[in-house]
């Protein structure tokens, strides 16, 4: 097992989470819907190759995300050099408790029909491409967080 994926493992067992791993062709249809918000695609980081994009730094800004999500599922993974599993998750409140007990790591969240991707990278930088976009330039104003929007043509 990868560090990531026995980070998660011991977490989901102590505080009782249930999530569900995404079958190798889940993770196939993941992969190939999430290539609409890149310019490319790469095994790398998928962040340094995101489109469209409105951005914060925060080092709290992890924790914003369960604000955007509430009660819908998403989907959790990762660079796929650092970890080839993908999982399932109920709702925010359960990222939110997942994440909240992990080690730093980047990590992506999407839902279901792909509307939109999140990332939290390693300079504490929360990304958001899609549907996420306008909930987050929203939410840092209130916060009176500078933003930042690039758009690759």
């Amino acid at each position: 097992m990868s560090f990531i994926k026995d980070n998660i493992m011991d977490i989901t067992k102590r505080l009782n989470i249930s999530l569900k791993k995404l079958s190798e062709q889940e993770k196939i249809l993941l992969k190939n819907n999430i290539k609409k918000f890149l310019k490319k695609d790469t095994k790398f980081f998928l962040w340094e190759m995101l489109k469209n994009y409105t951005c914060v730094q925060h080092k709290e800004a992890w924790s914003w995300i369960k604000d955007f999500i509430k009660n819908t599922k998403c989907i959790m993974f990762f660079n796929y050099q650092d970890e080839k599993e993908a999982y399932f998750l109920d709702n925010g409140n359960i990222l939110q408790s997942l994440l909240s007990e992990t080690y730093n790591f980047e990590f992506y969240i999407t839902n279901e029909t792909y509307e939109y991707l999140l990332c939290f990278n390693h300079h504490d930088v929360l990304f958001a491409t899609g549907t996420a976009e306008a909930w987050l330039s929203s939410y840092a104003k209130q916060k009176k967080i500078s933003i930042y929007s690039i758009t690759y043509k």
